[in-house]
């Protein structure tokens, strides 16, 4: 939905713990398997997650063109909030804008909601008509929550073990992927 005229918000409440849904969004080899709308892939170069840090990401569309990203997080505050700035893109020929992440609990529950800030009207109207930004959210965060689902399941056959020991186990295979991809020294996890 849209606040104003240059602000999108997108929310969805999920079955999860906020420490959860923050390692869902902080670990890369998690964020590459939801991120981005239904039938998009992510391989993440750079995902230094601390004020300052770079996120570069690359989004490859099922129609097989790539949508290169690279934000700068400007504020991290485990497992409250994340913010980044979106930086330009002359290829994609869209200007800068910034992306708030919050995560209030309920109990079981957590509550993300997205706030994408576009410099201006125009710009907003941009990534609604030429990207489908708010389909495009929503069905991000219907990744991540399908995502979320599979991680409990997951620990529930594990024995029951923990989602965190699941969430463990998965990190190592992808920073091996990384490493097999030959991103040298650029790759900041």
């Amino acid at each position: 939905m849209a606040e104003d005229t240059n602000t999108m918000v997108v929310k969805r409440t999920i079955e999860v713990t906020p420490a959860l849904m923050w390692e869902a969004w902080t670990t890369p080899g998690q964020v590459v398997k939801w991120w981005g709308p239904s039938g998009f892939t992510s391989t993440i170069e750079e995902m230094d997650v601390r004020p300052g840090g770079l996120w570069k990401l690359t989004m490859h569309g099922p129609d097989g063109r790539d949508y290169p990203n690279k934000a700068t997080y400007e504020e991290v505050k485990k497992p409250e909030k994340i913010v980044f700035r979106q930086h330009e893109s002359r290829e994609l020929d869209l200007a800068e804008w910034r992306q708030e992440i919050s995560f209030d609990a309920d109990g079981a529950h957590t509550t993300v909601t997205m706030i994408s800030r576009f410099p201006s009207s125009e710009e907003m109207a941009k990534h609604l008509e030429k990207f489908s930004a708010l389909e495009g959210a929503q069905q991000t965060l219907e990744r991540l929550s399908e995502h979320l689902d599979k991680l409990a399941q997951a620990a529930e056959t594990n024995q029951h073990q923990p989602v965190q020991e699941t969430l463990r186990r998965q990190e190592p295979a992808f920073r091996e992927q990384l490493d097999e991809k030959d991103h040298g020294d650029s790759a900041q996890l």
